[in-house]
């Protein structure tokens, strides 16, 4: 039934408290997105390039639906099956760090379908994309509330597409490669 679902994945409107969180979180996310992206530079190591960020970059038009889509689709949708479900599950035999973890893991492996690029540069990505993943499973057993979760991924998600629709459309073609290495998109 509806209120077992609803319980169970711990889904209700967030307190300002929680709007917070959201906000000091993807503060946290930024900053260790930049450390591990500065690293992956100086290591010289490529990224892949997501499918979605690559169809965008061709059509700057659509991003701003991308930008409501991350609130209104991805984020909820992704944050019910990864950190609803599969953590949920997980968290019932597992204590919260592995079920965090193993979770993050699966996200950020799952993502591999959006990936252009050789092995080495999906694999890269992914290790970037575990990152927020981890951050999006500790908010959520931190707050026991889905919701919180599904809008820090919504934000960050946006932030990205937002960067990359004003870099696409201010920025110089060929300063572009510089600019989005350090964003997983």
């Amino acid at each position: 039934d509806r209120e077992g679902i609803v319980s169970y994945l711990g889904v209700r409107v967030p307190s300002l408290k929680e709007i917070g969180i959201v906000l000091g979180s993807w503060v946290v996310i930024l900053i260790l997105i930049l450390v591990v992206s500065t690293i992956v530079q100086l290591l010289g190591t490529e990224t892949a390039a997501n499918q979605s960020a690559e169809l965008a970059m061709g059509n700057p038009a659509i991003i701003p639906l991308f930008v409501a889509a991350s609130f209104l689709v991805i984020g909820p949708c992704e944050e019910i099956l990864y950190r609803g479900v599969v953590q949920g599950r997980l968290r019932e035999s597992l204590p919260a760090a592995p079920s965090i973890a193993l979770a993050a893991a699966i996200f950020a492996t799952i993502h591999v379908m959006a990936l252009t690029g050789g092995l080495s540069a999906r694999l890269t990505t992914i290790s970037i994309l575990f990152v927020p993943s981890l951050v999006f499973g500790a908010v959520y057993e931190y707050t026991e509330n889905l919701v919180v979760p599904a809008l820090l991924h919504g934000l960050h998600n946006a932030v990205i597409f937002t960067v990359l629709y004003v870099t696409v459309t201010q920025v110089d073609p060929n300063e572009l490669p510089t600019v989005l290495g350090f964003f997983p998109v």
